[in-house]
């Protein structure tokens, strides 16, 4: 707040100035008898005169031009777009992430792979952000800008709703999962994947009815072929 109040104060006080010299040099003018000032110019020497006309000229158009620079800055100042806070961080109209600290633009720093979410890094002040859904779920960064957005294309594989990033999403009530449980099956000892819903408390294990159960990673490569073996058929 008081920063604000500095930058306010600093931005204004070219305007006050030159306004109070105006000001004074009107009242000093009006205030003072015509025949004073002959009487003065006739004691005081030309050179004096002709000095203190040149440091006012001077002080003039220096204020002048602060006034016209700042008039300027003002013209080229970048409005700050309105912000909606969401998933721990704010976002504008277009699904762009932004410091809550300090408004800043920010970008993924890493991709933590292990719990399957993006980390936010701002530029300015070096706070980092791990992305989560509001019920602290791991999140990445194209499927928080899909919620905010609205816009997500779901398509049914394996019985549960995946995006165009092959993010999983519950078939009930479409919020994104996260990886609940980590197994291994008793015939061959293999790992996959138990899915959770953290809104309708659900529970997905990830089968494919040729290969059987698979871990996250897997059935994201698998759906991600598929895609491409489609797409090469259709050309």
């Amino acid at each position: 707040m008081s920063w604000d109040l500095r930058e306010k104060a600093q931005s204004h006080i070219v305007t006050v100035g030159f306004a109070l010299i105006a000001l004074l040099l009107l009242v000093i003018w009006r205030a003072v008898d015509p025949s004073i000032w002959d009487k003065v110019s006739e004691a005081t020497p030309k050179r004096v005169l002709w000095a203190l006309a040149a440091l006012e000229g001077i002080a003039i158009c220096f204020l002048t031009g602060a006034l016209i620079d700042k008039w300027r800055k003002a013209k080229k100042a970048v409005p700050v777009p309105e912000m909606t806070k969401r998933f721990g961080v704010l976002w504008d109209d277009k699904s762009n992430p932004y410091c809550p600290v300090d408004q800043t633009l920010m970008r993924v720093r890493a991709h933590a792979s292990n719990l399957d979410h993006d980390i936010l890094l701002c530029p300015k002040c070096n706070n980092r952000y791990p992305l989560r859904t509001d019920e602290g779920r791991s999140l990445l960064l194209p499927t928080a800008q899909d919620l905010i957005l609205g816009n997500q294309r779901h398509s049914v594989i394996y019985g549960i709703l995946w995006d165009d990033s092959q993010n999983p999403f519950c078939p009930v009530c479409q919020t994104p999962l996260y990886i609940g449980e980590r197994l291994k099956e008793a015939s061959n000892d293999e790992e996959y994947d138990i899915l959770g819903c953290p809104k309708c408390h659900h529970k997905y294990p990830i089968r494919d009815e040729h290969i059987g159960l698979l871990t996250l990673a897997d059935a994201k490569n698998e759906i991600t072929q598929r895609a491409l073996y489609e797409r090469s058929l259709s050309k």
